[in-house]
Formats: structure tokens, C-alpha cells, sequence
């Protein structure tokens, strides 16, 4: 096996793992509201930091699943095209949607990191518990970075297709066309 596949084995299996933590995030969401809930109307006694902590999963389940999503090519597409190309044109189609939005996840990303770095150092806290906010703008331009390296990786996928070349043998995935 090359070291590409070996590399993109390991990319994928940090996009699952980070996905485990969105998984996880829902769950404490979850158990959260809902005791926020019962303790709201019941017991007339909410939990406090409640929202706080509600928008730390959120960031939790929105940045780490950025890169599973594009691992699993679970992201929305139009099916017009699609429908009409052939294999070879899907897959020149999505190199070129994923070569067009990789700038923009670079982008997205840079700003990201030098934000949280900004963060980081400071003294900046949430709102009703006051727990440090850098950690949780550090995992978001973590995530951000997982979905670039997916992005280069979908797009070595889509040129390997659309130029007829095998994928590398146990890859049963494809390109999910």
C-alpha cells in the first residue's frame, strides 16, 4: 500500500474519531436540555450555564463533523447533473466543485486559527459560567484544517477517477455517484 493510502486511511480514521466526539457532544446536549427542562418547569430551577454549555456542543458537533461529512461525501449536491453525466463527468464535476471550495476552506481556516490563537491568550469567557473559550476556537480551526486535508484528498479522488485509474485495492467506497 502507498503512503498516500496509508495517509488517507489515517485522515479518515481522525475524521470518524472526531465524529465520535460530535456524537457524544449530542448525547450531553441531550441529557442537558432535557434536565434544564425538567428542572425549568417542574422545580423551578434550571441549570445554570445551560445555554453556554449547549453552544460548546454545538461548535463541537458542527466543526468535527465538517470532516466526516466530506470523507463520507454526505454533503448536499445538486442531482441535475449528476443524473445526465457519465462517471467520468461526475467525477470532473466534483473536482471541480471541491477545487473551487478549497480556497475558501483554506481561507476559513487561516482566519479561524489566528482567531482562536487571539482567544487563547486572552482572557475571554463565556457568558453565565465562565469557562475559557479558546479551547473550543482552537478545535474549531482544527476541524477546519481535517476538512481542508479531505477536500485535497476528495480531490485526488475525483482527478484519479476521472482520468480511469483503479483506486486502491479494498476501496469498495468509490466516489458514491
Amino acid at each position: 500500500m502507498s503512503y498516500y493510502r496509508t495517509f488517507e486511511k489515517a485522515v479518515h480514521k481522525v475524521s470518524r474519531s472526531a465524529m465520535y466526539i460530535a456524537a457524544a457532544a449530542l448525547l450531553v446536549m441531550m441529557v442537558l436540555t432535557s434536565f434544564d427542562v425538567v428542572g425549568r418547569y417542574i422545580f423551578n430551577a434550571p441549570v445554570k450555564g445551560t445555554q453556554d454549555l449547549i453552544e460548546f456542543g454545538l461548535v463541537l458537533i458542527c466543526f468535527s463533523g465538517l470532516g466526516y461529512l466530506t470523507s463520507e461525501r454526505h454533503h448536499m449536491r445538486a442531482d441535475m447533473l449528476n443524473s445526465v453525466l457519465t462517471r467520468r463527468g461526475n467525477a470532473i464535476l466534483g473536482a471541480a466543485c471541491f477545487i473551487f471550495s478549497l480556497p475558501f476552506a483554506v481561507f476559513l481556516s487561516w482566519q479561524t486559527c489566528v482567531e482562536a490563537i487571539k482567544i487563547a491568550s486572552g482572557n475571554y469567557v463565556s457568558a453565565t459560567i465562565s469557562v475559557h473559550l479558546g479551547p473550543f476556537y482552537i478545535f474549531t480551526g482544527l476541524g477546519l484544517i481535517l476538512l481542508c486535508v479531505e477536500i485535497v484528498l476528495d480531490i485526488v479522488r475525483y482527478i484519479e477517477e476521472a482520468s480511469g485509474k483503479q483506486f486502491a485495492e479494498g476501496d469498495e467506497k468509490g466516489l458514491g455517484l
